[in-house]
């Protein structure tokens, strides 16, 4: 077999490309998005309207549930987030932002929203359903990627990224866990609670630490460049399968140290194209990022590492990616916590906008 062998060969069925991502693509999807999020629209249901199959995974704001809807019987994911929780954290503005962009967004590589809606004591996303788990529990179990399937998964980022910074939305929060895998290999990134619709910079503290942007770290104002960093971290990670500034524990001022002044090193056997699409992506000036420059994505599209991948064809999912359908039972669910519900709303004001 070519290189194009179980990580990733061409189908052979494809004949021309269904789609090309010509400037008139990304622009007209960006105008939908902008469109959209004017609206902040997102069709409603009630939790009457499903019913519980099995809790699936926990996290910092609430937990989520395979689900099915009674009258159609259709499968999804809905993720339920207590108020009081929410308000405790004084995320209020995080969840109604977070639905706000998810509902706007529709792109091949970003998990579907379906219905948005609160009750007394719950805001509720019912989404599309994934089970084969997600990039950070594919690195723990494989340890590290080959080439070419790291190639495959970092272009279908970059595709992302593109999308969502040409309708002016960073999302903030890029890393493994909130990158699930989908039946066909592809990925869906997923968890908007941390993107964000800028207007040239913000100073906001945010992020998961192992994959922040200097300039996060230093207090300053930042832009989209903070996406094309995390890029970078996840490359490294998927090549090496370790991160490439680490300390045990991660704790917070060392790691944050590390990422701001520890020289960037790679093991023997990295192919050099690669190291220097790293390199480029972990550059600690915005200014000089790879993304960041004045052709923006084009330029991470056209790195050297990226040739192989031709991203009409990925866009299209011509490309055969595996799946290892062990992960499903691999998954860590994290603590199961029961749904509440309130005879009366006790914060009427807080989530109006939801």
């Amino acid at each position: 077999m070519s290189v194009l062998d179980w990580a990733g060969k061409l189908s052979t069925e494809f004949g021309i490309y269904d789609v090309e991502l010509t400037a008139e693509f990304w622009e007209k999807h960006a105008r939908k998005v902008r469109r959209k999020l004017a609206r902040d629209k997102c069709p409603r249901e009630s939790f009457g309207s499903f019913e519980l199959l099995k809790f699936l995974s926990s996290g910092s704001f609430g937990s989520v549930f395979k689900v099915r809807m009674k009258r159609n019987r259709k499968v999804f994911a809905m993720k339920v987030q207590p108020k009081r929780l929410i308000v405790r954290k004084e995320a209020q503005k995080y969840a109604i932002q977070e639905k706000r962009i998810f509902a706007a967004v529709d792109f091949e590589f970003i998990v579907k929203l379906f219905y948005a809606f609160k009750d007394n004591a719950n805001l509720f996303l019912v989404m599309e359903l994934f089970e084969n788990g997600d990039l950070s529990l594919l690195l723990k179990h494989e340890k590290k990627l080959t080439e070419w399937r790291a190639k495959l998964y970092a272009g279908q980022l970059v595709l992302v990224i593109e999308y969502l910074h040409r309708a002016r939305i960073v999302f903030r929060d890029l890393k493994p866990p909130n990158i699930l895998i989908a039946d066909d290999g592809y990925l869906k990134l997923t968890d908007f609670g941390l993107a964000t619709v800028f207007h040239g910079s913000t100073y906001t503290l945010c992020g998961s630490p192992p994959y922040m942007a200097p300039e996060i770290l230093r207090r300053q104002q930042y832009g989209p460049g903070v996406d094309w960093w995390a890029l970078g971290i996840i490359v490294y990670e998927m090549l090496h399968g370790q991160l490439p500034f680490r300390c045990p524990g991660n704790e917070g001022t060392v790691l944050e140290r590390l990422i701001l002044t520890a020289p960037l090193e790679f093991r023997g056997g990295l192919d050099r194209t690669a190291e220097d699409f790293i390199s480029k992506l972990l550059e600690r000036e915005d200014s000089r990022r790879l993304g960041s420059l004045h052709r923006g994505a084009d330029d991470v599209l056209d790195h050297e590492w990226l040739w192989e991948v031709d991203f009409d064809l990925l866009y299209a999912k011509k490309y055969q990616i595996p799946v290892s359908k062990r992960l499903r039972y691999l998954q860590e669910r994290g603590h199961y916590e029961a749904i509440h519900f309130d005879p009366k709303d006790y914060f009427p004001h807080e989530f109006q906008d939801f």
